[in-house]
C-alpha cells in the first residue's frame, strides 16, 4: 500500500492538470498533505512532483542553465524573474534548484516559506501549478519551456 503523501501528491497533481487554470480541485489534496503529512510528506510530495517534470521534460539534462525565464501563456516573449509573480518565482528558483542538485538552495528556498498554513499552502500550489501545466505542455508534444 502506498503511503499517504504519495496517494495525496499524486491525487493533488492529476487534479491540477485536470484543470491548471482552476486549482480547485488539488486544493483538498494539498491541504491533506500540509495536515496529515507535515513536514515531511509534504516534502516528498514536492520533490515527487519536481522530479517527475525535470525527468519528463529533459530540462537542464546537461547541467548547463544560463538564465531562469518564463513563457507565459499567450506571449510571445519570454520574461525573467523579477517580472514574475513571488510565487511564481519561488516556484521556479526551487525547481531549478533541484535540477541542479544545489541542495543549499533549495533548503534556502524551503526555509524562506513562513510558517503559516494558508502561506505554505499558496507556495505549494503556485508549484503544483507550474508543474501541472509544463506536465500537460508535454502531452500535449508543445512544450516550449517552463511556463506559467
Amino acid at each position: 500500500m502506498a503511503e499517504r503523501w504519495f496517494e495525496l501528491g499524486t491525487a493533488a497533481l492529476h487534479a491540477a492538470m485536470r484543470t491548471p487554470h482552476d486549482l480547485t480541485a488539488a486544493v483538498g489534496h494539498v491541504q491533506a498533505l500540509i495536515d496529515e503529512c507535515e513536514p515531511d510528506g509534504l516534502v516528498r510530495a514536492i520533490l515527487a512532483w519536481s522530479d517527475t517534470l525535470i525527468d519528463r521534460s529533459g530540462m537542464f539534462a546537461d547541467g548547463s542553465l544560463i538564465q531562469l525565464m518564463w513563457l507565459p501563456e499567450g506571449a510571445d516573449a519570454a520574461v525573467f524573474a523579477d517580472d514574475v509573480e513571488p510565487l511564481t518565482r519561488w516556484s521556479g528558483r526551487l525547481l531549478v534548484a533541484r535540477a541542479l542538485d544545489d541542495q543549499a538552495t533549495w533548503e534556502a528556498l524551503m526555509d524562506s516559506v513562513p510558517d503559516d498554513p494558508r502561506v505554505r499552502g499558496d507556495h505549494v500550489l503556485a508549484l503544483l501549478r507550474i508543474v501541472a501545466l509544463n506536465l500537460l505542455q508535454i502531452q500535449l508534444g508543445t512544450h516550449p519551456g517552463v511556463r506559467t
